[in-house]
């Protein structure tokens, strides 16, 4: 049923020309808008004969708000599960999401930053979870959620705690950073994980392989790495406040086909050829805080000194043209705000 449902969004998406949001996010809009029509709050025959949407989540809110004509005849899916209710719809959605890769045990006190680009992925249907976001639009369909399946979840704005962050403490913070390359706000965010290491034994670290491949920015971070997962475009880095050895495990997923098997080759810990490799602080150092799988497989010759030091000066320029690029932006936002 999600996926027919997913197909028949993007059929109306595309038809429409609606470019704000996806698939995704109006699955869940309907499925909030499900359970508010069984509770009442809105009729059913009224909702799936109307072309205009409700302002339940960040999208429709959008909607709403741009242009108060657009005719979207979204609700009329709802006819296709009348007869499913909004919490079987829910628990079936959240089974065919991607989830993230968990490190944390059942009982350890977690917490999510960041995840507003991945909000179904991260949602937690046990109950137990904090999410530390910077707008509060986002919480509102997670509340909804919540609601849904009679669960409690927190909720906190990050500007509420940043000042006085010692007060607050999870066994593991899961942080997802989805920007580019150079960005002053990933910067930010490197600062942001050695603050909640103040307050959390466990960071884990979701981004682009591209990010950190070169962890230059975040080399203070170093001795906080325990475990590095990589595959071609995402990385995973879990940095732990004390940790149990002086090696870092650095791990190529190219060769492994499922989460659980990830996650037992992660609690053994013993190195295989092409899958599991160990390394120390200085050898990152050394390699110029180049983060890479095969890389550390390969002997120092002077072959790969010349390779590091091309990188090295590449990364230079790029870091240059950005630093240029933020100088020319911001002198013509004052010429066209003057």
């Amino acid at each position: 049923m999600i996926e027919e449902l997913l197909y028949e969004i993007d059929e109306i998406l595309s038809k429409y020309k609606l470019h704000i949001g996806n698939n995704i996010d109006y699955l869940a809009y309907l499925i909030n808008l499900k359970y508010l029509c069984e509770i009442n709050v809105y009729s059913f025959e009224d909702v799936i004969i109307s072309d205009k949407v409700y302002p339940l989540n960040r999208e429709t809110q959008y909607i709403e708000k741009d242009d108060d004509d657009i005719k979207f005849p979204i609700n009329r899916l709802l006819i296709n599960v009348k007869d499913i209710t909004s919490k079987e719809l829910l628990l079936e959605f959240l089974k065919y999401l991607k989830k993230p890769l968990y490190i944390h045990e059942d009982n350890d006190s977690i917490a999510y930053f960041n995840t507003e680009r991945n909000l179904y992925e991260y949602y937690n249907s046990d109950g137990n979870a904090t999410y530390i976001m910077k707008k509060p639009e986002y919480f509102e369909i997670l509340k909804a959620f919540d609601k849904i399946l009679n669960i409690n979840n927190n909720y906190i704005l990050f500007n509420d705690i940043k000042d006085n962050i010692a007060k607050y403490h999870y066994d593991y913070i899961y942080i997802y950073d989805d920007t580019l390359r150079f960005s002053k706000y990933s910067n930010n965010l490197l600062d942001t994980i050695h603050s909640f290491l103040e307050v959390s034994d466990n960071i884990v670290l979701i981004a682009r392989y591209s990010k950190i491949s070169n962890f230059r920015e975040g080399r203070f971070l170093v001795r906080f790495m325990n475990t590095i997962i990589l595959d071609d475009k995402k990385a995973i880095i879990h940095f732990r406040k004390k940790r149990a050895a002086d090696e870092i495990s650095i791990i190529s997923t190219n060769n492994i086909q499922s989460n659980d098997e990830l996650l037992s080759i992660i609690k053994l810990n013993k190195e295989e050829k092409g899958v599991l490799l160990k390394v120390f602080d200085q050898d990152i150092r050394d390699n110029n805080y180049r983060i890479g799988f095969n890389l550390y497989q390969l002997e120092k010759t002077s072959k790969i000194k010349d390779i590091n030091k091309i990188v090295d000066e590449n990364t230079k320029y790029l870091e240059r043209l950005n630093r240029i690029n933020e100088i020319v932006e911001l002198e013509i936002n004052k010429l066209l705000n003057k």
